[in-house]
């Protein structure tokens, strides 16, 4: 039917779902069920963590240029990061990732020294870069930034910062299971792990580390608490319709799927629901 051979994974993901009954025509209408949720909930969660990406760019704009005289270019100056011994070949890295952007192409002249950073407008900067220049940032402008993220602690928000980045990448892989285990930067231990009853450091992958409810985590961390009020909703709405119109589906393998603790979902599940 002209479907990309990658749509096989959606089949995997469905027959690990499903309870073992014969092949159907209902197979079909439920692969494209989870197609939709899929892409619907990539949607929604990228918008929140580009939220973050973008508070994150104006902090560090407005602080590099706060404690260095305003200068368009004090990003790109060694001094102006935290350097100890062991980091500072990452640092020169760093820099001279960002001097080969194509924001460098301007010339010096042709900004005022009171103007923000060009890459604050152009956003030529990933998000992976942005949250590489917090890490090494001075301890002063960590702990300004950290002000406007519920005072968490600079290394916790810097892995926290690294480990959504590693999300950005993901909006280019095309009928691939959102869901499924890919991302192997190691989500911090926060109080949620406590508060659900999630193991920490020994678990590993499992519950919460390298799945779609360590996101969850991270986003609830560094979102505001209305606005994560307001994600969490709009997520459980999405799975509820999507057990509604398949309800062949394991709901609990399709939780424990994308790493959510029955702790977490019994807390949102919806009123009067059978699952």
């Amino acid at each position: 039917m002209g479907l990309s051979p990658s749509i096989i994974l959606y089949e995997t993901v469905l027959e690990e779902l499903q309870q073992f009954k014969p092949p159907s025509c209902g197979n079909f209408s439920s692969l494209v069920s989870l197609y939709r949720f899929d892409q619907k909930l990539k949607k929604l969660l990228f918008a929140h963590i580009q939220s973050i990406e973008e508070k994150l760019r104006a902090l560090l704009t407005y602080n590099f240029c706060h404690y260095f005289d305003h200068s368009f270019d004090a990003y790109l100056d060694f001094e102006h990061y935290q350097h100890i011994v062991g980091n500072e070949s990452e640092i020169f890295q760093l820099i001279h990732k960002l001097s080969l952007l194509e924001h460098q192409r301007f010339a010096p002249a042709e900004y005022s020294p009171f103007y923000p950073p060009v890459w604050t407008r152009t956003k030529s900067i990933s998000f992976h870069l942005l949250a590489k220049i917090y890490h090494f940032s001075k301890p002063q402008i960590q702990k300004d930034i950290s002000l406007h993220f519920c005072g968490q602690n600079p290394d916790t928000l810097s892995r926290l910062f690294l480990f959504l980045s590693c999300f950005q990448d993901l909006d280019t892989f095309e009928d691939t299971c959102f869901f499924n285990i890919r991302i192997k930067t190691k989500l911090p231990d926060l109080d949620l792990h406590r508060k659900f009853q999630i193991p920490r450091k020994t678990a590993g992958e499992r519950y919460g580390k390298n799945d779609i409810f360590a996101l969850l985590l991270a986003l609830h961390t560094l979102l505001p608490p209305s606005q994560f009020h307001e994600l969490n909703s709009e997520f459980m709405l999405l799975f509820w319709d999507f057990l509604d119109k398949n309800p062949d589906i394991d709901a609990y393998k399709f939780l424990k799927m994308m790493g959510i603790p029955s702790p977490y979902y019994q807390k949102n599940m919806r009123p009067g629901s059978s699952y």
